[in-house]
């Protein structure tokens, strides 16, 4: 039930970003996706707090660069923000943008070695008919 292209554009940009914070060197990206019902303390705090005791999709991004320096940390999602020269920094606030539109969140971390991105979508609870899932959504690039 969500926008495949927003979703595709979304998950692009974060590793765009976690190579990004790789740079030159090498590295690696773990990606992991499955479902999580949000009843771990850990997720039940914001910006998950809205999402608490439901049933969500989750996409993380992970990579073993140098990390975001954290008083940047708090502002990866502000329009026109960058750490990157000769970029606009649209990337993050865009994605933040369209996990909202689907009643999701994104956010950011730092982790032991690296940076974290975890994108939390709400499963949908009822699903579309044969008939009702128009080609629009389905159809491949």
């Amino acid at each position: 039930m969500a926008d495949r292209s927003q979703l595709l554009t979304l998950v692009t940009q974060l590793v765009r970003n976690a190579a990004d914070a790789i740079g030159e060197g090498t590295g690696e990206i773990y990606l992991r996706a499955g479902r999580i019902t949000l009843t771990d303390e850990a997720y039940v705090v914001a910006p998950f707090a809205g999402l608490a005791d439901s049933d969500c999709a989750f996409i993380e991004v992970i990579d073993d660069g140098g990390g975001i320096r954290p008083p940047d940390l708090e502002r990866v999602f502000d329009p026109f923000f960058t750490t990157k020269p000769g970029h606009r920094g649209l990337g993050l606030a865009v994605a933040s943008g369209v996990a909202r539109s689907h009643g999701g969140v994104c956010r950011i971390d730092n982790v032991t070695e690296g940076t974290q991105a975890r994108l939390l979508l709400p499963v949908a609870q009822t699903f579309p008919t044969r008939a009702e899932a128009t080609l629009p959504l389905a159809q491949t690039p």
